[in-house]
């Protein structure tokens, strides 16, 4: 399960990229979209179509108090990514804290394709989304 010792500066990023992850995942609990707008979209404001990250913000935060059926509604992604981040989160705070490097037993090549196939499935879904609003 652990495979060694984390150094130093890896130690910092991780505990940087923990650090972030999780204020994010914070505020999508507090910060609610669908009241308080940040800003618009630009891709949506040129192109009248979705981005492939609108309804992020919303799924987020729809993830984040459980309600599920809303967070697949505004983006089928949302709760994936939430959770994933979590998980990141999860497994890189616990790295810091034990100064161990915890061994996922993903290769660094089943790691690319699944990266690929996330972001081929991501393409896929926001193409399938713009395809619905033309």
């Amino acid at each position: 399960m652990f495979s060694g010792k984390i150094s130093s500066d890896k130690r910092i990023i991780k505990s940087a990229i923990a650090g972030v992850v999780l204020l994010m995942l914070f505020i999508s609990f507090w910060y609610d979209p669908v009241n308080y707008k940040i800003t618009d979209c630009a891709f949506r404001d040129m192109t009248g179509l979705s981005c492939p990250g609108c309804g992020l913000s919303r799924s987020f935060h729809s993830t984040a108090h459980l309600n599920t059926a809303d967070a697949f509604g505004f983006h089928l992604l949302g709760p994936v990514f939430f959770l994933m981040l979590l998980l990141i989160s999860v497994i890189y705070s616990y790295e810091v804290i034990s100064g161990n490097n915890i061994k996922t037993g993903i290769k660094k090549r089943t790691g690319k394709i699944l990266m690929i196939m996330i972001l081929t499935l991501w393409l896929i879904y926001w193409i399938a989304r713009v395809a619905g609003e033309i």
